[in-house]
C-alpha cells in the first residue's frame, strides 16, 4: 500500500526546510539590496556600534523566525479547512 502525503507527514518523513526551491527573482534582488546596503551600512560604524547592529540584527531574525512560523501555521490551517469544507461538498 503506498503511503499518503499525510502519513509521511505524521511519521515525520516530511521536513517542509529540506525542500529545495528556486527563490523568484523578486526574492533575489531584494536580498541582494538588503546585503549590500547591510555592508554599505556597518562600514560607517564604530566597533561599539556594529556589535550593537549584529545584536539586532539577530533579534530581528530571531522575530522573523517566529513570524513566519506563526504564518506558516496559519497558512496551514486555512488550507485544512479548506479541504475539509470542499471534501464535505462531496457528501
Amino acid at each position: 500500500m503506498k503511503k499518503g502525503v499525510l502519513e509521511d507527514l505524521f511519521y515525520g518523513n516530511i521536513e517542509p526546510m529540506d525542500i529545495k526551491s528556486e527563490l523568484s527573482d523578486e526574492v533575489l534582488l531584494k536580498g541582494s539590496l538588503l546585503f549590500k546596503n547591510e555592508n554599505s551600512f556597518s562600514q560607517d560604524l564604530s566597533k561599539e556600534k556594529e556589535e550593537e547592529f549584529e545584536e539586532l540584527t539577530k533579534k530581528w531574525l530571531d522575530y522573523n523566525l517566529a513570524n513566519c512560523s506563526h504564518y506558516f501555521i496559519v497558512g496551514f490551517k486555512l488550507g485544512a479547512k479548506m479541504m475539509k469544507d470542499i471534501l464535505e461538498e462531496d457528501k
